[in-house]
């Protein structure tokens, strides 16, 4: 099994907020025909002319043209312009280019992903610049050394694990799902590439 959700913290606020919104509108729109959503670290970072990949079962006009309109909508509510999207089949060696050294699978149940989506909201806001990513795994059950989420940080010192077993336990409480086992880990420990 693959990476479940992969965030980099290196990236600029609005372009994920611009993400996130396109989204949301895909899954309102097309949510059981997208299989992923390949994002790329920034609207200037194009690949084949586009920054995101939407991966569907079996790409055609009518899903291109969907895509399209939700990427025209995303930009207008967010107020920012850059969105440029690819629809592309399963399977299509394209996405490869997409996923850069994240070459594994990415897929996950709502849920769960509305967890590490939480978790890591707090995250942000409790440790800010010391975050760098967070790589989760596809399922609370797939574990890495006891743990289903790395949350990769400058320097994993004490005060900073205690805070993200805090906001572990806070995210839980709010979504309502158990489950969450997250391991800190200083950025360059080899440690993350075992979870993606």
């Amino acid at each position: 099994m693959g990476i479940a959700y992969i965030l980099e913290m290196r990236v600029e606020k609005g372009w994920l907020k611009l993400i996130r919104r396109f989204e949301e509108i895909l899954r309102e729109r097309i949510g059981d025909r997208i299989v992923r959503i390949i994002a790329r670290s920034s609207p200037e970072d194009l690949i084949y002319g586009s920054n995101v990949a939407v991966v569907v079962e079996r790409a055609d006009t009518d899903l291109t043209r969907e895509v399209s309109r939700a990427a025209l909508d995303a930009m207008e509510e967010v107020g920012m312009e850059g969105l440029s999207p690819i629809t592309i089949s399963e399977g299509d060696p394209i996405e490869i280019s997409f996923m850069g050294r994240y070459e594994k699978r990415i897929a996950g149940e709502d849920e769960w992903i509305k967890l590490i989506r939480r978790f890591e909201e707090i995250l942000r806001e409790r440790i800010g610049d010391r975050f760098i990513r967070l790589v989760a795994r596809p399922s609370p059950d797939d574990l890495v050394y006891e743990s289903n989420v790395a949350v990769v940080v400058r320097k994993a010192d004490l005060n900073t694990m205690r805070e993200v077993s805090r906001a572990a336990l806070d995210a839980m409480e709010e979504v309502g799902m158990e489950g969450l086992s997250p391991i800190t880990i200083s950025e360059g420990d080899p440690m993350e590439h075992e979870f993606g």
